[in-house]
């Protein structure tokens, strides 16, 4: 059976002399906080973590998050794990980074992980006598469902046991958009839809996400120097 065409502008504009509905104005708010305050975490580490040789190995974000909009992460209970939380899956930012001690030998890896065992992505960095002090930084967008929990995993092979430090080990975890319907998309999609009534409200919200990012950057060095 083949599906009838439908006018999308039918579904959007109302009739000529008539007000839009208050459910246009609802979503309009609804995106703007969104890409304002999206559903977010960022977890951090401030003491340093053995890593054994050649096993891979989660970090536990022990340290006091920067900030966790929904009770993603807990220091105390499973704190290597950001969970989605409940009416929340959907697309996620996620940026994370690990510091290494002083060590000439060998490779760094870093990971994401999915429920213990399903591999989202991997960034390797070398060591050697320019670098001993290597940091390991990557980033990734997924779609996670609602009780998922990522977990960054380092892995190294300088022949012994070697710490990750508190210089740059953190993880951040950012929706984009959610199985609602909410998202940074959506919201500057709104003025499209509606008319091109909230152009401006788009551009704005746009530079909010723009400038969140960079707040969230897990190599923002929050330490006064």
């Amino acid at each position: 059976m083949t599906t009838p065409f439908v006018d999308p502008q039918s579904l959007h504009n109302p009739a000529t002399g008539t007000s839009p509905p208050a459910s246009w104005g609802d979503a309009v708010r609804d995106g703007v906080v969104f890409c304002a305050t999206p559903p977010s975490c960022r977890a951090n580490r401030t003491t340093t973590q053995s890593i054994a040789d050649l096993t891979a190995t989660a970090v536990s974000f022990t340290a006091a998050d920067s900030w966790d909009t929904d009770s993603f992460h807990s220091t105390v209970s499973n704190p290597s794990r950001l969970t989605v939380p409940s009416g929340l899956g959907g697309k996620y930012l996620i940026v994370a980074s690990v510091s290494w001690a002083n060590n000439s030998t060998g490779w760094r890896d870093l990971s994401i992980r999915a429920n213990g065992s399903s591999g989202l992505a991997t960034a390797r960095v070398g060591t050697g006598a320019a670098n001993p002090y290597p940091i390991s930084t990557m980033s990734t967008v997924e779609q996670l469902a609602a009780g998922t929990y990522i977990e960054v995993i380092a892995w190294q092979n300088s022949g012994a046991a070697l710490d990750v430090t508190d210089v740059a080990t953190r993880v951040a975890l950012i929706a984009l958009a959610t199985t609602s319907g909410l998202g940074i998309v959506t919201a500057l999609a709104l003025d499209l839809s509606m008319g091109h009534q909230f152009w401006q409200v788009g551009q704005a919200a746009l530079i909010v996400v723009v400038c969140f990012a960079l707040l969230v950057s897990p190599l923002r060095d929050d330490t006064v120097h």
